[in-house]
């Protein structure tokens, strides 16, 4: 989960064909939340990818537009920007990097330097390769 201006951004998988979905919620809770179907591809398997669940996510600007930024399970980094975040949209997420097997992310922060935004993975095992 990742709370963003007035927005509860929430991971996790359904039982669809699309596993991976992102559901968004309207903060304080009324209304029902909007949920997209996320796919991205996964290097180490060399496919595209719906069954693994975001592990961790932040949310930073990119090109100047406020993106998701999110580390999957089975070690994807992926971007995803908010605006393409609507009722029933399937996203197809820019893979980035890729954390390597056997590995986990266990945290994922953001932070700026001067006027540049970063994003820092921490993760169970070794160095992230991107």
């Amino acid at each position: 989960m990742k709370f963003y201006q007035g927005k509860l951004y929430v991971a996790g998988l359904s039982n669809r064909s699309f596993a991976s979905t992102l559901r968004v919620y309207d903060f304080p809770f009324n209304g029902n939340p909007r949920a997209s179907t996320i796919e991205m591809y996964h290097p180490v398997h060399n496919e595209v990818e719906t069954r693994a669940p975001i592990r961790a996510m932040a949310v930073m600007s990119v090109g100047g537009e406020p993106t998701l930024v999110a580390a999957y399970t089975c070690t994807p980094l992926v971007t995803i920007p908010l605006k393409d975040l609507k009722d029933g949209a399937h996203i197809v997420a820019k893979t980035v990097g890729e954390l390597g097997w056997g590995n986990v992310p266990v945290g994922l922060v953001t932070f700026k330097l001067g006027d540049v935004d970063y994003a820092l993975v921490a993760n169970s095992s070794r160095a992230s390769i991107s």
